[in-house]
């Protein structure tokens, strides 16, 4: 036989209406004690329930740069990664969101079949839900800009940052993206460096070239990237002594060469510490560089 608490709990969650009796007590002052006193304990478990941390769901797929760990939360995914264990996937989700990290295919599903339709050159745009929200709002502005940027283009680190109204932050544009949760889905791979540069990558050079190449955009910045590197190495006895002279800013090269690797700069001249070679001979040359190639040189003592 269903009790009066039954009745009250039913109609509180919504799977019931209220009896004719039940409605009769209801309007009675003890009945509207017990509603009142039934409502205030319910929220109080909805409370509890909110601050417990929600599982977190997580799969993997196979793809050309190997297998992809995709996870995700009530919101949408929270992380993608690749070259690493499944053990150790699981591990972090634990640590960075204080949750129980479930294998769980059926949750992540469509994800897996937008990261599936992209590697086979279906798509190039993703519509799945994402969760930035452990992020700051810095990281968040710096991930929204990249995520505007389209299949087939690239653009520098210099750009997001003048996009998202720091035109003096690269470096740290650099590092958010550096720490981008959802790699591809956000195309940080889509940001090089300054004059063409490749840049850097945390899932490896080689994976970003590869999403690139998958996207066509990849031909010239890998040519520039790699070439100097292979030049042979020249080392005349009057570079040694200038190596740590002084150090360029990180989105200046080389104007010989240029090669990435940090310059120095001493007497009108700039050196390239990787091949050593004399990029400027002059003041009025390196006077010349410098409006030609808008690149703000540190200098040093």
């Amino acid at each position: 036989m269903t009790t009066r608490h039954d009745e009250l709990i039913a109609l509180l969650l919504g799977d019931a209406p209220a009896s004719p009796r039940l409605r009769r007590w209801l309007a009675t002052a003890a009945g509207r004690r017990e509603l009142a006193a039934h409502r205030e304990a319910l929220g109080a478990v909805d409370a509890l329930w909110a601050r417990v941390p929600r599982p977190i769901a997580y799969g993997s797929l196979a793809t050309p740069i190997g297998r992809v760990l995709v996870a995700a939360g009530a919101a949408g995914i929270v992380r993608i990664s690749f070259r690493r264990s499944e053990a150790d996937f699981a591990a972090e989700l634990r640590r960075r969101f204080g949750a129980v990290a479930v294998r769980d295919p059926a949750r992540i599903a469509g994800a897996v079949r937008a990261l599936r339709a992209y590697f086979a050159g279906e798509r190039r745009a993703f519509d799945v839900p994402v969760d930035l929200s452990a992020l700051t709002p810095f990281q968040r502005r710096v991930l929204l800009a990249t995520a505007t940027v389209p299949a087939g283009q690239v653009v520098s680190y210099g750009e997001i940052a003048r996009r998202i109204g720091q035109p003096l932050g690269s470096r740290a544009v650099g590092q958010a993206l550096g720490h981008n949760p959802i790699p591809i889905v956000i195309p940080c791979h889509r940001v090089i460096g300054g004059g063409g540069r490749i840049g850097g990558y945390t899932g490896g050079l080689d994976v970003k070239r590869t999403l690139l190449r998958l996207e066509g955009a990849d031909g010239a910045n890998r040519q520039r990237d790699e070439t100097h590197h292979h030049r042979p190495l020249q080392m005349p006895h009057a570079c040694s002594p200038l190596v740590d002279a002084g150090y360029c800013d990180w989105d200046g090269r080389c104007a010989a060469t240029g090669c990435t690797g940090r310059s120095v700069y001493r007497r009108w001249a700039l050196y390239c510490s990787c091949c050593c070679w004399a990029a400027i001979s002059s003041a009025a040359s390196l006077s010349r560089s410098r409006r030609r190639s808008g690149i703000s040189w540190y200098t040093g003592t």
